[in-house]
């Protein structure tokens, strides 16, 4: 395991402050991962130096974050989901996104990949997982 910076306070992160939209999330393979019509534009993710905050439609979400010496890695932990007290503004799915989420970030040290311009995807580091197994991830783009 690569050594996690001690962070002060917030900060830009690595990644920089970018409101990032999810796109997908990998859960287990009997679920479809790219995120539903009405999902599409609702759910993001800001982080910054030792934390994140986002939402998923009318629930808010927010954790730690400690980025590795190189920023191949990031340390997402204590994640939490709330919802909003505006009930008009739930859609369906809203709060299985922010399960989903929670699911894949939660607890795990997630490996940093740029697959493309304005493109993230953070994938759990898993020394132990088989080859047939896939890593939960997320993906996402820069809005």
């Amino acid at each position: 395991m690569l050594p996690f910076l001690a962070a002060c306070g917030s900060g830009e992160s690595p990644i920089g402050n970018t409101q990032w939209q999810v796109t997908s999330i990998f859960t287990d393979a009997t679920r479809p991962h790219i995120l539903p019509d009405t999902q599409q534009g609702r759910v993001f993710l800001v982080f910054e130096q030792d934390a994140f905050t986002g939402a998923s439609g009318c629930f808010n979400i927010s954790g730690k974050a400690r980025f590795n010496r190189d920023a191949s890695e990031v340390a997402v932990s204590q994640v939490r989901t709330e919802q909003l007290p505006e009930q008009s503004r739930c859609q369906p799915g809203d709060e299985d996104s922010a399960n989903r989420l929670r699911a894949v970030l939660d607890g795990h040290s997630m490996r940093i990949e740029r697959p493309g311009e304005g493109r993230l995807r953070l994938a759990q580091v898993q020394p132990d997982a088989q080859p047939w197994q896939a890593p939960g991830a997320i993906e996402m783009i820069d809005r």
